[in-house]
């Protein structure tokens, strides 16, 4: 491996350049400098730091030192650079001499067809590695500039923005509502964004069936703002529900009506029944008592032929039979009169049982 060597600006009757201090931002400005090839060559190197730097440019919360920039700072200031710079001091150098605050540095190593794109955050102030990420991929190294740069470009974006970011916690009774901050959904509840920028941000989360909340939140960076939405139900659902519940309701009592109907179709039913039997029964008794009559009074004409012929008779013994035969007729005819009396009597009951039945 080739040892950096850092050359120091040549001394003249000047004074030296002074470093430039690093500069306080409101947004993080990243300088990445180039990538120190093991395993492939330098240009290769060269070209996926390039991407890592045009990945992260993409993202509008950093601000990345173009490559033209550094190259131009770093001359001004009469740096050379012989080799790759991945020793501290030279790092911390260029870091100082760019007049940023945190440097990216890394390498990328080949073995056999897997890859591996290792990159450090370094503290220009302290020379200390504050984060490395390492990503590896089993490829062509073609793939590598295309798959692995841009995860390595978002890894670096998550950790300078984490650095500057205020963590919003957002819960929801119940859970599952969709949050939306500053109109762009973030998620649904439960939700823990780590990456929120300081500031005021309008805070929306919305669920089906219950009524939409919004609120303004103020992020702070490396604080934690927790926010708990106790939802409530939405018009449109209670009116729906109340419609629901009534429409139940009526439900329950046309199945009521209908019951109350049925039971009094079915009382009536019973009642036509009755009165078809009682007037069936009437209509029976009144010819059974028609019929006893009738024969009653045959038995009364007989009685009254039998009597004549008693009264014509001379003899004794005739007079006799003639008297007996009377009294048998007689007693038939007063059984037949009392058939007939119960049978009326029995139809006038089930007459005016029949009339009960139409008046209640």
């Amino acid at each position: 491996m080739v040892t950096p060597a850092v050359v120091a600006p040549a001394v003249t009757g000047e004074a030296p350049a002074p470093v430039a201090e690093p500069r306080k931002q409101d947004r993080d400005v990243v300088a990445i400098n180039d990538f120190v090839g093991k395993g492939v060559t330098q240009s290769e190197a060269d070209l996926i730091t390039e991407e890592v730097r045009s990945q992260l440019m993409r993202n509008k919360k950093i601000s990345v030192m173009e490559r033209s920039m550094m190259d131009q700072i770093l001359k001004e200031q009469g740096f050379q650079q012989s080799g790759a710079c991945d020793a501290s001091d030279c790092q911390v150098q260029v870091g100082r001499l760019l007049g940023v605050n945190r440097l990216v540095v890394g390498s990328i190593g080949h073995i056999g067809r897997i890859y591996m794109i290792n990159a450090k955050i370094v503290d220009i102030s302290t020379g200390e590695v504050l984060q490395s990420v390492t990503e590896t991929y089993e490829g062509a190294i073609e793939d590598v500039l295309q798959v692995t740069a841009p995860v390595i470009a978002k890894r670096i974006a998550t950790i300078f923005r984490r650095d500057r970011s205020g963590v919003l916690k957002i819960t929801s009774t119940p859970v599952g509502a969709e949050v939306f901050v500053d109109s762009a959904k973030a998620g649904a509840t439960p939700l823990v964004d780590s990456l929120m920028d300081p500031g005021r941000h309008l805070v929306r989360i919305s669920m089906k069936d219950w009524k939409e909340e919004v609120r303004w939140v103020d992020i702070v960076q490396g604080k934690m703002f927790e926010l708990n939405f106790p939802l409530s139900r939405s018009r449109e659902w209670l009116d729906a529900e109340k419609a629901k519940q009534e429409a139940l309701r009526m439900a329950a009592e046309k199945r009521k009506q209908d019951s109350l109907k049925a039971i009094e179709a079915q009382r009536k039913a019973r009642l036509n029944g009755w009165r078809v039997t009682i007037g069936l029964a009437t209509g029976a008794l009144t010819a059974a008592s028609y019929y006893f009559h009738s024969v009653a009074e045959t038995k009364q004409s007989s009685i009254d032929d039998k009597y004549e012929l008693y009264r014509q008779s001379k003899d004794q013994t005739a007079m006799n039979a003639m008297r007996k035969d009377i009294r048998n007729v007689e007693s038939q005819r007063d059984n037949n009169l009392t058939y007939r009396n119960v049978g009326i009597g029995l139809a006038a009951a089930a007459l005016s049982a029949l009339t009960l039945t139409f008046v209640f």
